[in-house]
């Protein structure tokens, strides 16, 4: 069974501010792992909450800023 997840923009901004700290905290311990997972599952987690709404203009550019 697929389950469908609905994205509040709300709840995505300060999901993604936790993300980033956690991938912060992970780069400057230098745990790679830490590292990789994080942004993997940012990266997923925007393009899916992309398809499914629109995204506050802060949170797309914030994000283009990282993956640039």
């Amino acid at each position: 069974m697929e389950q469908r997840i609905k994205y509040n923009p709300k709840d995505y901004v300060d999901y993604l501010e936790e993300s980033m700290t956690l991938f912060a905290e992970a780069m400057q311990g230098g745990d790679v792992f830490l590292m990789e997972h994080a942004w993997r599952r940012m990266y997923n987690d925007t393009k899916q909450a992309m398809k499914e709404c629109c995204l506050p203009k802060t949170v797309l550019r914030c994000f283009s800023v990282m993956t640039s």
